[in-house]
């Protein structure tokens, strides 16, 4: 109801939790949505025929998140509404023994056959990597879509980049605001 026309769900571990998830994101008779006809999806009830069309707008995309949701991978794929999946490295290398590394060769190769199986069902993956070498690794096993870090993550990038820079020789004149003194 806020808006958003497409919607991730994580930790996505069969077909039926795959059915319940694109139900929640569908109006009845499709779905289990609540209808609100003030909502910000439909501008405040100022978007024609709002009801009648917003099943056919949803998007829903799931998470695989475990060596267990990626041999369901055929069955999520194939619920009706099921727009497109999702790997979550970190939690798949953890659920095959490997917590911490998401790059494994064993985690890397069963992403692989994932993508593999989903363009034979002519289903889009994507999944997410945290630096430039893991985007370009996802990116060569064919994944549709790859997003970059997360939104914390680049703001921590950003925030030790600044303090290196106020580290680095010839910063001297730069105090901290946090001792009480001011350097300006």
């Amino acid at each position: 109801d806020a808006g958003a026309t497409t919607v991730m769900f994580p930790f996505v571990q069969n077909a039926d939790e795959a059915a319940r998830a694109v139900a929640a994101t569908r109006y009845p008779p499709q779905g289990v949505r609540g209808l609100s006809a003030m909502s910000r999806a439909s501008r405040f009830g100022t978007v024609p025929n709002y009801l009648a069309n917003a099943n056919r707008s949803m998007g829903v995309i799931v998470q695989l998140e475990s060596a267990q949701a990626i041999k369901q991978l055929e069955a999520l794929a194939g619920v009706e509404g099921v727009d497109g999946l999702f790997i979550g490295p970190g939690d798949l290398s953890a659920s095959m023994g490997h917590v911490g590394q998401s790059s494994h060769p064993a985690v890397m190769d069963l992403m692989s056959q994932a993508v593999l199986r989903c363009k034979a069902l002519g289903k889009p993956i994507g999944t997410i990597g945290g630096d430039p070498e893991s985007v370009a690794q996802y990116r060569a096993a064919g994944f549709d879509f790859v997003a970059v870090g997360s939104d914390l993550g680049l703001f921590m990038q950003g925030a030790r980049s600044a303090i290196a820079a106020l580290r680095t020789p010839g910063s001297e004149h730069v105090h901290s605001v946090s001792s009480g003194t001011r350097g300006y």
